[in-house]
């Protein structure tokens, strides 16, 4: 599970893994702190002299103790957050019912959708392109963030994969926007946002009559 500042709950950056079997967990404890063989917990509070061995490959993975201090709060946080982040979801969602261009997240009885974020996708009779919303936000003073990106685009992966086409992926790609959304957003401060983005939507369809007509 990530714990990147974007997601449900957060340490300010790292991960962590959850598992059902304890071999298994020793083995990932293991491979986070280059493999060594009694960790320095063990090998401080001993009365003995240890010399710690490395018998496999590791890594260096470890978070700090005051992140994985932080993420241990935010665990007993996490049902409350999530209701928080649905809550705010829904507001979006009956916000935008009346735009039949605009495709919100699904959430339905056969999915439930936790938020981490809020990702909206604009069809093709949009009155607005993707990066026109999002420039116009940013004047606003909305910060948002592409849906994903297409790692077949990125120059390494083009390289490898010269010529390649996913034609959906990147439809997702150039037509997805993450719209702000986190525990601590106020009604003001989603309002504010759900107001400019109609705005700038509607500012676009005066500007193209092609588009208006297509809207009618």
């Amino acid at each position: 599970f990530s714990l990147h500042p974007r997601k449900v709950i957060t340490a300010g950056e790292g991960g962590l893994i959850a598992v059902n079997d304890a071999d298994t967990a020793e083995i990932l404890k293991k491979l986070r702190h280059h493999y060594m063989s009694v960790s320095d917990l063990d090998r401080h509070n001993s009365d003995d002299l240890i010399f710690e061995t490395y018998p496999d490959i590791g890594y260096n993975f470890r978070m700090t103790d005051i992140q994985a201090a932080i993420a241990s709060v935010q665990l007993g946080r996490l049902e409350g957050l999530i209701v928080r982040r649905r809550e705010l979801a829904y507001r979006y969602n009956r916000a935008f019912a009346d735009l039949n261009w605009l495709s919100v997240p699904i959430d339905d009885e056969n999915s439930y959708n936790t938020y981490q974020s809020y990702m909206v996708r604009l069809l093709s009779d949009a009155p607005v392109s993707r990066d026109a919303l999002m420039k116009g936000l940013l004047k606003s003073g909305i910060a948002t963030r592409r849906g994903f990106l297409s790692c077949h685009k990125e120059a390494f992966y083009s390289r490898m994969y010269p010529g390649l086409s996913l034609k959906h992926t990147e439809y997702c790609s150039d037509n997805c926007v993450i719209l702000p959304l986190y525990p601590a957003l106020t009604k003001g401060e989603q309002d504010f946002v759900i107001e400019n983005f109609k705005r700038i939507a509607r500012e676009s369809t005066v500007d193209s009559p092609a588009l208006a007509g297509s809207l009618r």
